[in-house]
C-alpha cells in the first residue's frame, strides 16, 4: 500500500469514528401522551425554544405570577437540550424533573443542571405553577 492510501484510510477511519460518536450522543425527542404533566412541560419548552411566548404562557396556571413580558425576555440557545429525567404525580399535583444541558461547539466545555417544574391540575388540564426555569424573577414586584 502506498503512503497516500494509508493517510486517506486513516483520515476516513477518524471521520467515521467521529460520526459514530456524534450520532450516539444525539438525543431523540420523546412524545408524551396528551393531557399528562410531561406533555405540558414538553409543550412549554417547545414554545420557549421557538420564542413563542404567547403559546408558552398558556401552560401556566391562571393566577401565575409570570407575565408575557417576562417570557418575551427569555430565549433558549440552540445548544441547549432538555430531557425529562423523572416525574411524580400525586392527585392534582405533579413534579417533573428536567435535565438542562448546554453543549458548546467544541464538544468539551458546557454544563448541565437539573430543575424541577411544578404543576397543578386546573380545569382538567396540567398547568405550570411557580416560576419555572428559565425564568427567575416572576414573583418580584412589577414595574
Amino acid at each position: 500500500m502506498s503512503m497516500r492510501y494509508r493517510i486517506f484510510a486513516s483520515i476516513g477511519a477518524v471521520v467515521l469514528v467521529a460520526l459514530a460518536i456524534f450520532s450516539a450522543t444525539q438525543s431523540k425527542t420523546s412524545v408524551f401522551s396528551a393531557g399528562t404533566p410531561e406533555a405540558t412541560v414538553q409543550a412549554f419548552f417547545r414554545a420557549m425554544s421557538e420564542r413563542d411566548s404567547e403559546e408558552a404562557i398558556k401552560y401556566f396556571v391562571s393566577d401565575s405570577p409570570c407575565e408575557l413580558f417576562e417570557l418575551d425576555r427569555q430565549s433558549l440557545s440552540q445548544e441547549i437540550t432538555i430531557d425529562l429525567v423523572e416525574s411524580e404525580v400525586r392527585s392534582n399535583e405533579a413534579k417533573a424533573k428536567v435535565r438542562i444541558r448546554y453543549s458548546s461547539n467544541d464538544m468539551v466545555s458546557g454544563w448541565k443542571e437539573d430543575q424541577v417544574i411544578r404543576l397543578v391540575k386546573e380545569s382538567g388540564a396540567w398547568r405550570i405553577t411557580g416560576t419555572p426555569w428559565p425564568l427567575y424573577d416572576c414573583e418580584q414586584e412589577k414595574p
